[in-house]
Protein backbone atom coordinates (compact mmCIF):
# COMPACT_ATOMS: atom_id res chain seq x y z
CA UNK A 1 0.00 0.00 0.00
CA UNK A 2 2.76 2.20 0.85
CA UNK A 3 4.55 4.03 -2.10
CA UNK A 4 8.09 3.02 -2.55
CA UNK A 5 10.31 6.28 -1.10
CA UNK A 6 13.48 5.05 -2.93
CA UNK A 7 12.08 4.69 -6.05
CA UNK A 8 10.49 8.40 -6.03
CA UNK A 9 13.80 9.28 -5.30
CA UNK A 10 15.27 8.21 -8.77
CA UNK A 11 12.66 10.82 -10.48
CA UNK A 12 13.34 13.67 -8.02
CA UNK A 13 16.53 13.96 -6.19
CA UNK A 14 14.07 15.42 -3.12
CA UNK A 15 10.57 15.36 -1.81
CA UNK A 16 8.30 18.62 -1.98
CA UNK A 17 5.01 19.94 -0.48
CA UNK A 18 2.97 17.80 -3.27
CA UNK A 19 4.64 15.34 -2.91
CA UNK A 20 4.16 14.77 0.69
CA UNK A 21 0.20 15.52 -0.05
CA UNK A 22 -0.06 12.16 -2.54
CA UNK A 23 2.04 10.30 0.44
CA UNK A 24 0.82 11.06 4.05
CA UNK A 25 -1.89 9.32 3.34
CA UNK A 26 -0.61 5.90 2.28
CA UNK A 27 1.79 6.28 5.10
CA UNK A 28 -1.23 6.68 7.40
CA UNK A 29 -3.19 3.74 5.93
CA UNK A 30 -0.02 1.13 5.75
CA UNK A 31 0.47 2.02 9.83
CA UNK A 32 -3.24 1.36 10.74
CA UNK A 33 -3.50 -1.89 8.62
CA UNK A 34 -3.19 -3.91 11.99
CA UNK A 35 -6.92 -2.36 12.75
CA UNK A 36 -8.41 -3.76 10.30
CA UNK A 37 -10.63 -2.82 6.69
CA UNK A 38 -13.12 -1.18 8.66
CA UNK A 39 -10.80 1.71 10.26
CA UNK A 40 -9.13 1.54 6.80
CA UNK A 41 -11.98 2.49 4.94
CA UNK A 42 -13.09 4.94 7.77
CA UNK A 43 -9.51 6.90 7.17
CA UNK A 44 -10.08 6.82 3.83
CA UNK A 45 -13.64 8.52 4.14
CA UNK A 46 -12.25 11.15 6.18
CA UNK A 47 -9.35 11.99 4.36
CA UNK A 48 -10.83 12.14 1.44
CA UNK A 49 -10.71 16.23 2.12
CA UNK A 50 -7.72 16.44 3.80
CA UNK A 51 -7.96 20.28 4.87
CA UNK A 52 -5.13 22.84 4.39
CA UNK A 53 -2.68 20.72 6.31
CA UNK A 54 -1.45 23.64 7.96
CA UNK A 55 0.68 22.14 10.93
CA UNK A 56 1.65 19.34 8.48
CA UNK A 57 3.04 21.23 6.22
CA UNK A 58 4.89 23.70 8.85
CA UNK A 59 6.66 20.60 10.05
CA UNK A 60 7.37 19.30 6.51
CA UNK A 61 9.00 22.78 5.03
CA UNK A 62 10.75 22.80 8.24
CA UNK A 63 12.09 19.40 8.69
CA UNK A 64 13.56 19.71 4.74
CA UNK A 65 14.86 23.33 5.37
CA UNK A 66 17.15 21.77 8.42
CA UNK A 67 18.15 19.17 5.87
CA UNK A 68 16.01 15.94 7.37
CA UNK A 69 16.13 13.24 4.85
CA UNK A 70 12.92 12.62 2.79
CA UNK A 71 11.55 9.67 4.18
CA UNK A 72 12.03 11.74 8.09
CA UNK A 73 10.78 14.34 6.90
CA UNK A 74 7.72 13.07 5.89
CA UNK A 75 7.41 10.59 8.28
CA UNK A 76 7.33 13.23 11.43
CA UNK A 77 4.91 15.36 9.53
CA UNK A 78 2.58 12.65 8.60
CA UNK A 79 2.73 11.95 12.36
CA UNK A 80 1.86 15.67 13.15
CA UNK A 81 -1.16 15.20 10.53
CA UNK A 82 -2.74 12.00 12.06
CA UNK A 83 -2.69 13.65 15.32
CA UNK A 84 -4.15 16.35 14.44
CA UNK A 85 -7.04 14.51 12.87
CA UNK A 86 -7.43 12.13 15.35
CA UNK A 87 -8.08 14.99 17.52
CA UNK A 88 -10.83 16.46 14.76
CA UNK A 89 -12.59 13.29 14.81
CA UNK A 90 -12.70 13.07 18.89
CA UNK A 91 -13.54 16.83 18.89
CA UNK A 92 -16.95 16.24 16.01
CA UNK A 93 -18.08 13.38 18.87
CA UNK A 94 -17.68 15.13 22.35
CA UNK A 95 -19.33 18.34 20.34
CA UNK A 96 -21.88 16.20 18.36
CA UNK A 97 -20.61 18.17 14.96
CA UNK A 98 -22.79 17.01 11.65
CA UNK A 99 -20.09 18.06 9.05
CA UNK A 100 -16.51 18.32 8.62
CA UNK A 101 -14.76 19.40 4.91
CA UNK A 102 -18.36 19.92 3.37
CA UNK A 103 -19.61 16.03 4.57
CA UNK A 104 -20.70 14.36 7.53
CA UNK A 105 -18.75 13.73 10.35
CA UNK A 106 -17.27 10.29 10.35
CA UNK A 107 -19.39 9.70 14.23
CA UNK A 108 -22.69 10.66 11.73
CA UNK A 109 -21.51 8.35 9.03
CA UNK A 110 -20.72 5.33 11.19
CA UNK A 111 -21.53 5.76 14.99
CA UNK A 112 -19.73 7.32 17.91
CA UNK A 113 -18.22 4.38 18.95
CA UNK A 114 -16.94 3.26 15.97
CA UNK A 115 -15.42 6.84 14.99
CA UNK A 116 -13.88 6.68 18.56
CA UNK A 117 -11.45 3.68 17.81
CA UNK A 118 -10.66 5.59 14.37
CA UNK A 119 -9.64 8.20 16.21
CA UNK A 120 -7.81 5.79 18.33
CA UNK A 121 -6.03 4.38 15.46
CA UNK A 122 -4.59 7.69 13.91
CA UNK A 123 -2.86 8.70 17.69
CA UNK A 124 -1.56 5.39 17.42
CA UNK A 125 -0.05 5.54 13.77
CA UNK A 126 1.14 8.58 14.80
CA UNK A 127 3.70 7.41 17.48
CA UNK A 128 4.33 3.79 15.18
CA UNK A 129 5.58 6.93 12.41
CA UNK A 130 7.85 8.52 14.74
CA UNK A 131 9.28 5.26 15.56
CA UNK A 132 10.25 4.67 12.17
CA UNK A 133 12.47 7.75 11.47
CA UNK A 134 16.47 6.51 11.27
CA UNK A 135 17.65 9.12 14.45
CA UNK A 136 18.68 8.27 17.58
CA UNK A 137 16.35 11.02 18.99
CA UNK A 138 13.39 8.91 18.89
CA UNK A 139 12.42 8.33 21.92
CA UNK A 140 13.28 12.32 22.82
CA UNK A 141 10.89 13.04 19.99
CA UNK A 142 8.22 10.27 21.62
CA UNK A 143 8.91 12.04 24.77
CA UNK A 144 7.69 15.45 23.59
CA UNK A 145 5.09 14.32 21.49
CA UNK A 146 3.62 12.54 24.45
CA UNK A 147 3.64 15.60 26.38
CA UNK A 148 2.06 18.03 23.39
CA UNK A 149 -0.74 15.36 22.91
CA UNK A 150 -1.55 15.77 26.99
CA UNK A 151 -1.61 19.12 26.39
CA UNK A 152 -4.66 19.16 24.16
CA UNK A 153 -7.11 16.50 26.13
CA UNK A 154 -5.92 18.80 29.08
CA UNK A 155 -7.36 21.67 26.61
CA UNK A 156 -10.60 19.71 25.46
CA UNK A 157 -11.49 18.30 28.93
CA UNK A 158 -11.47 21.75 30.15
CA UNK A 159 -13.62 23.04 27.09
CA UNK A 160 -16.24 20.06 27.94
CA UNK A 161 -16.20 21.31 31.42
CA UNK A 162 -16.64 24.65 31.02
CA UNK A 163 -18.62 24.95 27.77
CA UNK A 164 -21.06 28.93 28.03
CA UNK A 165 -19.77 29.30 31.67
CA UNK A 166 -16.62 29.64 30.94
CA UNK A 167 -14.73 33.71 31.86
CA UNK A 168 -12.44 35.26 29.62
CA UNK A 169 -9.66 34.11 31.86
CA UNK A 170 -10.70 30.35 31.53
CA UNK A 171 -10.92 30.39 27.85
CA UNK A 172 -7.81 31.96 26.92
CA UNK A 173 -6.17 29.46 29.15
CA UNK A 174 -8.49 26.31 27.16
CA UNK A 175 -7.77 28.15 23.98
CA UNK A 176 -4.28 27.92 24.96
CA UNK A 177 -4.07 24.54 25.63
CA UNK A 178 -6.27 23.41 22.59
CA UNK A 179 -4.68 25.03 19.80
CA UNK A 180 -0.98 26.17 20.47
CA UNK A 181 0.68 22.34 21.63
CA UNK A 182 0.22 20.73 17.52
CA UNK A 183 1.54 23.73 16.40
CA UNK A 184 4.74 23.64 18.67
CA UNK A 185 5.29 20.31 18.11
CA UNK A 186 5.62 20.98 14.35
CA UNK A 187 8.31 22.90 14.48
CA UNK A 188 9.70 21.01 18.14
CA UNK A 189 9.77 17.12 16.37
CA UNK A 190 12.33 18.82 13.45
CA UNK A 191 14.56 20.67 16.10
CA UNK A 192 14.70 17.94 18.01
CA UNK A 193 15.79 15.80 15.70
CA UNK A 194 18.69 18.25 14.54
CA UNK A 195 20.53 18.39 17.94
CA UNK A 196 17.83 20.93 19.27
CA UNK A 197 18.07 23.43 16.91
CA UNK A 198 17.60 27.10 18.63
CA UNK A 199 13.91 27.42 18.48
CA UNK A 200 13.34 29.24 21.24
CA UNK A 201 11.84 32.51 19.76
CA UNK A 202 10.11 30.05 16.88
CA UNK A 203 7.57 28.92 19.37
CA UNK A 204 6.89 32.16 20.91
CA UNK A 205 5.64 33.34 17.66
CA UNK A 206 3.85 29.84 17.18
CA UNK A 207 2.37 30.20 20.47
CA UNK A 208 0.57 33.79 19.37
CA UNK A 209 -0.56 32.38 15.88
CA UNK A 210 -2.18 29.33 17.52
CA UNK A 211 -4.29 31.50 19.72
CA UNK A 212 -5.24 34.15 17.13
CA UNK A 213 -5.92 31.09 14.61
CA UNK A 214 -8.48 29.82 17.52
CA UNK A 215 -9.66 33.51 17.64
CA UNK A 216 -10.46 33.54 14.43
CA UNK A 217 -12.05 30.28 14.03
CA UNK A 218 -14.47 31.44 17.48
CA UNK A 219 -15.46 34.62 15.33
CA UNK A 220 -16.35 32.05 12.10
CA UNK A 221 -18.20 29.69 14.77
CA UNK A 222 -20.14 32.36 16.83
CA UNK A 223 -23.55 31.71 15.47
CA UNK A 224 -23.37 27.93 15.87
CA UNK A 225 -21.46 27.79 19.08
CA UNK A 226 -24.11 30.55 20.84
CA UNK A 227 -26.91 28.03 19.52
CA UNK A 228 -25.02 24.93 20.93
CA UNK A 229 -23.62 26.67 24.02
CA UNK A 230 -19.77 26.23 23.68
CA UNK A 231 -17.29 28.15 25.03
CA UNK A 232 -16.59 31.12 22.28
CA UNK A 233 -14.82 34.35 22.99
CA UNK A 234 -16.84 36.49 20.87
CA UNK A 235 -20.48 35.24 22.71
CA UNK A 236 -18.18 35.50 26.00
CA UNK A 237 -17.34 39.17 25.36
CA UNK A 238 -21.13 39.99 23.82
CA UNK A 239 -22.77 38.43 26.97
CA UNK A 240 -20.89 40.73 29.03
CA UNK A 241 -21.57 43.94 27.02
CA UNK A 242 -25.13 42.74 27.59
CA UNK A 243 -25.05 42.63 30.91
CA UNK A 244 -24.58 46.39 31.05
CA UNK A 245 -27.48 47.11 29.71
CA UNK A 246 -26.14 49.81 27.31
CA UNK A 247 -25.90 48.05 23.84
CA UNK A 248 -28.45 45.28 21.70
CA UNK A 249 -27.63 41.60 21.40
CA UNK A 250 -26.15 42.74 17.84
CA UNK A 251 -24.43 45.37 18.60
CA UNK A 252 -22.65 43.61 21.54
CA UNK A 253 -21.68 40.73 18.84
CA UNK A 254 -20.58 43.15 16.30
CA UNK A 255 -18.63 45.29 18.83
CA UNK A 256 -17.35 41.97 20.30
CA UNK A 257 -15.95 40.45 16.93
CA UNK A 258 -14.45 43.85 16.10
CA UNK A 259 -12.72 43.46 19.79
CA UNK A 260 -11.60 39.97 19.03
CA UNK A 261 -9.86 40.57 15.41
CA UNK A 262 -8.28 43.72 16.79
CA UNK A 263 -6.61 41.02 18.92
CA UNK A 264 -6.03 38.75 16.23
CA UNK A 265 -3.91 41.40 14.58
CA UNK A 266 -1.75 42.49 17.67
CA UNK A 267 -0.92 38.62 18.06
CA UNK A 268 -0.15 38.57 14.95
CA UNK A 269 2.50 41.64 15.10
CA UNK A 270 3.66 40.44 17.99
CA UNK A 271 4.83 36.84 16.24
CA UNK A 272 6.40 38.56 13.53
CA UNK A 273 8.54 40.83 16.13
CA UNK A 274 9.46 37.63 17.56
CA UNK A 275 10.31 36.06 14.32
CA UNK A 276 13.20 39.19 13.39
CA UNK A 277 14.96 37.29 15.91
CA UNK A 278 14.62 33.73 14.18
CA UNK A 279 16.62 32.32 11.93
CA UNK A 280 15.10 31.91 8.19
CA UNK A 281 14.97 28.56 8.24
CA UNK A 282 12.06 28.16 10.82
CA UNK A 283 10.98 31.98 10.46
CA UNK A 284 10.00 31.83 6.25
CA UNK A 285 7.51 28.41 7.28
CA UNK A 286 5.75 30.24 9.96
CA UNK A 287 5.85 33.82 8.13
CA UNK A 288 3.57 31.97 5.63
CA UNK A 289 0.90 30.98 7.97
CA UNK A 290 0.81 34.44 9.07
CA UNK A 291 0.07 35.48 5.91
CA UNK A 292 -2.27 32.82 4.95
CA UNK A 293 -4.40 33.75 8.12
CA UNK A 294 -4.45 37.51 7.02
CA UNK A 295 -5.49 36.54 3.74
CA UNK A 296 -8.24 34.45 5.10
CA UNK A 297 -9.77 36.71 7.24
CA UNK A 298 -10.18 39.59 4.99
CA UNK A 299 -11.45 37.12 2.70
CA UNK A 300 -13.63 35.81 5.08
CA UNK A 301 -14.73 38.83 6.94
CA UNK A 302 -14.43 41.61 4.57
CA UNK A 303 -15.43 40.37 1.15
Amino acid sequence: MMRNLASHKKKSSTLGIYDFDKLFIEHLLDNCNAAGEQVLSAIEYHFRSVGSLKRAHLCFKIAKNLEINDKDSLLIAAAIESLHNASLIHDDIQDESVTRRNKPTLWLKLDQNQAMCVGDALISASFALIAQIESSKVHILIQKMNHRVLQSIKGQTADIQNKSIGSIENYMQIAFEKSVPLFLLSAELPCLYKNNFDHKFALKALKNFAISYQLFDDIQDQIVDKRKGDLNIVNLLSDNLCKQNKYSEQESTQLSIKKVHAEIEHLLFVSQFYLSFVDKILSIPILELIDYLKKDIKHKLYE
